[in-house]
Parts: structure tokens; sequence; C-alpha cells
């Protein structure tokens, strides 16, 4: 997944490819202004799949179900 935040981009990869990735995307910074870095210890992810995923997450954020329909 990529995640486009302004000034920032963040990729959400797998584990096993990260040093991978971080290495092949070193070697094509071509400039000054790129900073590549490694945010893993810095954000978490959860996933819920599924036709009842929405009504968990909302019981669990104590929020109404409607809220979580654009979410699917």
């Amino acid at each position: 997944r990529v995640f486009e935040l302004g000034d920032t981009v963040l990729l959400d990869v797998h584990g096993g490819t990260k040093d991978v990735l971080l290495a092949k995307l070193d070697q094509m910074l071509f400039s000054e202004d790129v900073q590549i870095g490694d945010v893993t210890d810095t954000f978490g992810c959860i996933s819920l799949q599924g036709p009842l995923a929405p009504g968990i997450v909302a019981n669990v954020l104590c929020i109404d179900p409607g809220d979580c329909a654009s979410w699917v």
C-alpha cells in the first residue's frame, strides 16, 4: 500500500521485503531533497475483513455502524 501524505509518502510492505526495497530505493536516490528511512517501529497496522467488519470496528470504537459503511 502507498500512502501519500503531502510532503511524505509511506510504503506499507511485507516485512520480508523491507530491507531489499530500502536498498533498491537508496540505489535510485537522485535528489538531495529525498530521505529514505524505515519507520517500522513508528506505526502499526490492524486489518479486519469480511461483511461483519464495519459492525465490529464500530463496536470497538463505540461509534455508529453507519459511519463505517464507506470503509468497505
